[in-house]
């Protein structure tokens, strides 16, 4: 009995400090390589979705920038204001930076999405850019209401994020088994029906395709939506 609640404890332990001292270090890693191949396997998508931006006028609000993985995409001389809640992020986003010279960071933000406030401007930017963020985000209506907040009337949020998978029951059943561990150690839920969230904001206009990719970082991570939501 008592080395079980040993165990226990070393376990519960365990988790503390890794959520304090090692989770936004392991998820920089982390997302710095899976950013890769998820960009070889989204390469058109990311293309055809970036390309307006070539219009926008002034900078462009990216929330969730991590390791800069949509630079790639971005027309030559954008103008980034990026924000990101994992200050580990940096380091990598400095090394995207240095392989896009063509690419201007105006300003970066230590923060969430769910409050701008005192940050960002009421209708001050033409284009926000959010992808594979709102997995992570708790209160989705503030997001997105802050999104809207930020743009300018007519401006669009574009958008990237996984979703439940709706194609296969035992991939869903997976996504919904491991959530148990998966969202206390990476702050990613894996059944979100993100697409609902985004058409009940309250844009004027939606547009998005679901996507289902037979190869992923993650074999159970198989459902996107891509798109973008305009004030």
């Amino acid at each position: 009995m008592e080395s079980a609640v040993f165990i226990l404890c070393a376990l519960v332990g365990g988790f503390f400090v890794f959520k304090a001292f090692l989770q936004q270090r392991v998820l920089a890693a982390l997302i710095s390589i899976c950013s890769k191949s998820f960009n070889k396997l989204t390469s058109h998508y990311k293309k055809e979705l970036f390309a307006d931006l070539a219009d926008v006028k002034g900078e462009v609000l990216e929330v969730g920038i991590g390791t800069g993985a949509n630079f790639a995409y971005y027309p030559d001389g954008m103008e980034i204001v990026g924000l990101d809640p994992n200050p580990f992020m940096n380091p990598r986003l400095k090394e995207s930076l240095a392989q896009h010279p063509q690419l201007k960071l105006k300003r970066m933000i230590t923060g969430r999405g769910e409050d701008l406030k005192g940050v960002v401007d009421d209708e001050s930017f033409e284009a926000v850019v959010a992808t594979l963020v709102l997995c992570s985000v708790r209160d989705k209506i503030k997001f997105l209401t802050e999104i809207k907040r930020a743009l300018k009337p007519g401006g669009r949020y574009y958008f990237i994020e996984h979703t439940v998978d709706e194609k296969s029951l035992f991939l869903r059943t997976i996504q919904y088994l491991l959530m148990t561990v998966w969202y206390p150690l990476f702050d990613c839920s894996l059944i979100e029906k993100t697409w609902l969230t985004i058409d009940r904001a309250g844009f004027s206009h939606v547009n998005y395709e679901k996507l289902y990719l037979t190869r992923s970082n993650f074999p159970f991570v198989r459902a996107f939506i891509i798109g973008y939501a305009e004030k």
